[in-house]
């Protein structure tokens, strides 16, 4: 008779068998994943922390609903149509390069919004949209290039794992972000706030600038930008749950989302200022959070589109009682269970 002796495996501590080591201890062991967490963390913080700061700083200027509108779309549209050409272009460009170089772009935007938050009469609102422009356009490189360097820096025998990590930073990030920056919007003012956003971005980009760069792979056809786009949009199209699932939340989001009025509902409809604001941003992330730990356990994978149809009835009621309620509480847990 043989005896086999099992050994730990390389990612395991000194003296550890796999079996008696915490789940997440391998992924841990890494520096260049500890570095990634932490800016997933700091970007998170610096992300929302903007997005609650400049909603608040145009309305509280304009007291004029349009003025959120023109932010959202001066935002949002670089962003969504340059992303899709970022995909193409981190396939094919240093990933590390990008992100850095668009981070820089970032931290220049915020330091210019600090300088025109101190006198914002004189330079105007087209200041303001040109600069938030410029912060669209780099996100649309950002985002792609982004995500596809973590998938390279996680090793593929720990991808699920290092996903969820990466994944729970970025909502934990989230959900501080808000509250943060509601409290140094009143404590110290909007000036000072763009300033520490700017610290934040700054040590995020420390953290990534510290992971060593990644070979891009080869693509895997030698295609010009509009084959490649065309092909995109040609296999969502028949994936018909993929399209479907996709058109029911954007159409959901884009009509009934209350994310971009809510520097409104705290200053004149619940009267919480800066500091309520914060907090009213960061209750989607908590429930967010909650239902990925509870998907870990129960993977929603049986009847999934009915679940997804009923998760968007959730998100429509979630928001009928939002937008009718008159009492903060009340609000709060309406944007939680959105």
């Amino acid at each position: 008779m043989t005896t086999e002796t099992t050994k730990p495996p390389l990612d395991a501590p000194d003296g550890v068998h796999a079996s008696d080591a915490p789940p997440y201890v391998d992924v841990l062991q890494q520096t260049d994943f500890r570095l990634l967490m932490a800016e997933r963390l700091t970007s998170a913080l610096a992300g929302v922390g903007f997005a609650t700061l400049i909603g608040y700083q145009l309305y509280t200027m304009t007291r004029d609903p349009l003025s959120l509108a023109w932010l959202g779309l001066i935002e949002a549209v670089p962003a969504l149509l340059l992303s899709l050409i970022g995909g193409y272009v981190a396939d094919r460009v240093n990933r590390k390069r990008i992100v850095l170089a668009t981070v820089a772009i970032n931290i220049f935007c915020m330091l210019t919004l600090m300088v025109l938050a101190r006198d914002p009469e004189r330079f105007g609102l087209a200041a303001i949209y040109s600069v938030v422009a410029l912060f669209g356009f780099a996100t649309g490189f950002f985002r792609p290039a982004s995500s596809a360097f973590e998938q390279q820096v996680i090793p593929m025998r720990q991808a699920a794992r290092g996903a969820s990590l990466t994944a729970t930073m970025w909502l934990a990030g989230g959900i501080a972000g808000g509250p943060l920056a509601g409290f140094s919007i009143d404590f110290l003012g909007i000036p000072t706030t763009y300033g520490l956003i700017a610290l934040l971005m700054f040590i995020a980009a420390i953290c990534f600038f510290l992971i060593p760069a990644r070979p891009v792979p080869p693509p895997d056809a030698d295609e010009t930008i509009w084959e490649s786009l065309r092909a995109g949009v040609r296999f969502v199209l028949r994936n018909q749950p993929l399209a479907g699932s996709m058109a029911l939340d954007l159409f959901a989001v884009l009509f009934g989302g209350a994310m971009a009025l809510l520097p409104i509902f705290a200053t004149d409809i619940l009267g919480v200022g800066a500091r309520g604001l914060g907090f009213l941003r960061t209750a989607p992330a908590i429930g967010s959070l909650l239902v990925m730990v509870m998907a870990t356990r129960r993977p929603p994978t049986n009847h999934a589109g009915r679940n997804l149809l009923w998760c968007v009835a959730g998100f429509g009621v979630s928001m009928i009682v939002f937008g009718l309620s008159r009492n903060f509480v009340l609000s709060l847990v309406a944007l939680f269970f959105s």
